[in-house]
Formats: structure tokens, C-alpha cells, sequence
């Protein structure tokens, strides 16, 4: 396959593969007035000249319910030179707002489940105590098993959430609307319903053994990934990043 080196201004960049250079094009990153140039060629030549230009759509407007554009068409991400990845702070962002939404459910479902979950709560916190005196109370292994039990239950309501915003074909919650942000993966394109509420379950998993710790490398990767993303191959971008393509 062909590959490119573009020069703007006296400054070359590349080399890149056509299909690179074609979503460049179509994003706005590359020019037609950029020159071109690859081997084969006797001379820098105009992309213009050598690139057929395609009508470029206008870009989507932040916080659109639906990543289809025409039908047979998804917005996918131009992985490559032109993404823009959404940082940490914006992701942050993102997840405050979704906390908010998600607040009033989850303190209704805790209520419900309060009966329950109160005498073991207790009963958790009166051995822990006992290890500091005379009197050592066994560890409830059952009531801590059914407690954790419990706690997984509830934090499905959260999981099918974000499955069903995160999935096709929406691939954003509404905190990632909000902040302008998708999730696709490494392929550029929006996971289905069960791989995002897998995505999601292993993401609280880890924020509770690592304590949030799992985040953290979202605010120093190249591409931006939290220890989730890493592990599914998935990334952040910003809406306006990504292109559309069949």
C-alpha cells in the first residue's frame, strides 16, 4: 500500500498510509492546498491533485443521542493523526455528571434493601470492634458473603446504565454527552450492549480494589486509557474527532 508524506509551510510530516491521508482530508486536518508526495513521484504535487475530495459532512453537534448519521452509515474514529482523545479532567467531568443522574436510583434501591443490609452492616462492625477487646467475635464469613452479594446486585443498576448509553449506537452516557466524549473501540467503532456492561463491571470492580487507583493512567498514556480501557482495548474521544465512514 502507498504510502504519503504531506508538507505544510516548509514542514513535512508522514509517513502515512492513504486511507490515513483520506480521513485527514475529510476531518480538515490536511488540506487541498497541502502538498504530497510518494515514492514513484517526481515531484510535490497538491493534494488536491492527487486525492479525490469528498464532500466533508459538518460535525456533529455536541450531545447528539445517536452516533448513525445516514442509514448504513456509524461515525467511527479516525484512529490514527487526527483523533482527539478526551483527557482526564473531561472524564472526570463525565463521571460527576453521571453520578448525579444515577444518585436518586441507587439511594432508592439502598433504601429497599435497607432491612437487610442494616443488621449486617452491624454485625460486620461489631467484629471489627471486637478485635480491639478481651471478647473476640468469630468472622461473619456468611454475612459478609451475602453482603457482598447484595452489593454486586445493586451495582448491576449502574452497569446496565452505561451498557445501554455506552453501547451501540449511542456509545456515550449522558456525562460523555455532556463533555462531548464517545467510547469506541481501538477499531473505531461503538461496543455492543454486553461488551460495554462487561467494560463497565470490571471498571467498578477495580476502582474498588484499587481504591479509584485504576484511573490514574488515564491522566498519563498516550492515548489517554484508564486501566479499563487498557484491558478491553477501548478509548475516549471527543465527538467532533471522529469521522464517518462505511
Amino acid at each position: 500500500m502507498n504510502t504519503y508524506y504531506i508538507a505544510r509551510d516548509g514542514q513535512q510530516t508522514g509517513p502515512f498510509q492513504e486511507a490515513e491521508v483520506q480521513r485527514s482530508i475529510q476531518s480538515g486536518h490536511i488540506s487541498p492546498t497541502d502538498l504530497c508526495w510518494r515514492e514513484g513521484m517526481a515531484n510535490w504535487q497538491p493534494v488536491a491533485s492527487v486525492f479525490t475530495l469528498a464532500a466533508t459532512p459538518p460535525a456533529l453537534p455536541i450531545g447528539s443521542s445517536s452516533l448513525r448519521t445516514t442509514p448504513g452509515r456509524e461515525l467511527q474514529s479516525a484512529v490514527g493523526s487526527t483523533v482527539v482523545y478526551a483527557g482526564f479532567w473531561r472524564r472526570a467531568g463525565a463521571v460527576i455528571i453521571d453520578g448525579l443522574i444515577l444518585l436518586i436510583p441507587t439511594q432508592i434501591v439502598d433504601a429497599l434493601l435497607t432491612p437487610w443490609t442494616g443488621p449486617m452492616t452491624a454485625q460486620i462492625i461489631t467484629w471489627f470492634f471486637s478485635l480491639f477487646g478481651d471478647s473476640k467475635e468469630p468472622f461473619p464469613t456468611g454475612t459478609w458473603l451475602l453482603f457482598q452479594f447484595i452489593a454486586l446486585l445493586t451495582s448491576m443498576l449502574t452497569c446496565f446504565y452505561f451498557a445501554a448509553m455506552q453501547g451501540r449506537p449511542r456509545a456515550a452516557t449522558v456525562g460523555k454527552m455532556a463533555v462531548g466524549s464517545v467510547v469506541l473501540n481501538q477499531d473505531g467503532k461503538p461496543l455492543s450492549f454486553w461488551m460495554a456492561f462487561l467494560r463497565e463491571f470490571v471498571k467498578n470492580t477495580l476502582w474498588s480494589l484499587t481504591m479509584g487507583l485504576a484511573v490514574v493512567p488515564a491522566a498519563f498514556t498516550k492515548r489517554k486509557q484508564a486501566l479499563h480501557d487498557l484491558m478491553f482495548s477501548t478509548i475516549v474521544v471527543q465527538r467532533t474527532s471522529v469521522s464517518a465512514e462505511r
